[in-house]
């Protein structure tokens, strides 16, 4: 007998590669935009910047000003927990039941 499961939603897609473009988003220090992270079928809604000392900022995106800018609605610093959080992936080790 076999069993077919009906495949799940994927909860989000994410662009994951470096554009190589410089801010100042991350708490006014400069830094690098490492990736966006995209709802599924939906726009940009936060980029991941990586500052000059090493922290890794999450910067909200609001509304698009131009094809190539949007608003930035805000930004924080954010810790490997909170990346894991933010992506789902936290929810995907639990729902392998990954108990650490």
């Amino acid at each position: 007998m076999t069993q077919t499961t009906k495949p799940r939603p994927i909860p989000f897609d994410m662009y994951v590669g470096s554009t190589g473009c410089t801010t100042y988003a991350a708490g006014g220090e400069r830094g690098t935009v490492t990736a966006f992270y995209y709802r599924y079928g939906g726009p940009a809604e936060a980029a991941f910047v990586q500052r000059i000392d090493g922290e890794m900022w999450v910067i909200d995106l609001g509304a698009t000003t131009t094809d190539r800018h949007r608003v930035i609605a805000g930004g924080r610093r954010i810790t490997r927990d909170d990346f894991d959080r933010i992506v789902g992936i936290d929810a995907l080790r639990s729902e392998m039941g990954w108990v650490e």
